[in-house]
């Protein structure tokens, strides 16, 4: 039981520490593709 509990809230941490990284890399990732595509054409 106290193990399930454990491995209920890693993966909640992992879950949020996921969203905070696709936060913070959605920008970084328009702008490259931004640039990409302004550089290809």
């Amino acid at each position: 039981m106290v193990g399930l509990i454990c491995f209920i809230q890693f993966d909640i941490f992992n879950i949020s520490l996921l969203a905070l990284s696709m936060k913070f890399f959605e920008p970084t990732y328009q702008f490259l593709r931004t640039t990409v595509s302004s550089s290809h054409f």
